[in-house]
């Protein structure tokens, strides 16, 4: 059977229905942190599973002119308290309703515009840290 995989050209965030504006890349981390369990005198160290997180790295060319996706990233923090109250919707490829898609609530924690002088376009740069729950639905 053929493996079926997506190129990485075509990924695309929204938050709540608003795309944000000239993605090139995002990244996600999703970890459980480790309970320790060993006593005195364990030989061998055991851990139990705690508690989940995820967590979003985007970057996009900054579009000045974007009064959605972009707006509402640096927004948050300018003027909100950072909270993203329509679901963050994280897919590999182009968004149609046969791709798959991770879902959740997500808080910006960082913005951060630049402009890397004469040899590159402006860049807006966010991180985003889930609260709540993240799910993931296969595509089709």
């Amino acid at each position: 059977m053929a493996a079926n995989y997506s190129v990485g050209k075509m990924g695309i965030i929204k938050l709540g229905a608003d795309t944000i504006a000239n993605l090139t890349d995002w990244s996600m981390t999703l970890e459980m942190t480790e309970i320790d369990l060993r006593t005195i005198g364990d030989e061998w160290a055991t851990f139990a599973a705690g508690s989940k997180s995820w967590s979003c790295t985007a970057n996009a060319v900054l579009d000045m002119t974007d009064t959605a996706g972009q707006y509402d990233l640096v927004n948050e923090l300018l003027s909100g308290d950072g909270v993203l109250a329509d679901s963050v919707l994280l897919y590999a490829e182009d968004g149609s309703s046969t791709d798959g898609y991770f879902k959740g609530s997500a808080v910006v924690t960082a913005t951060s515009p630049s402009n890397p002088g004469n040899d590159d376009v402006l860049r807006l740069s966010v991180t985003l840290r889930g609260t709540g729950a993240l799910t993931w639905t296969a595509g089709t």
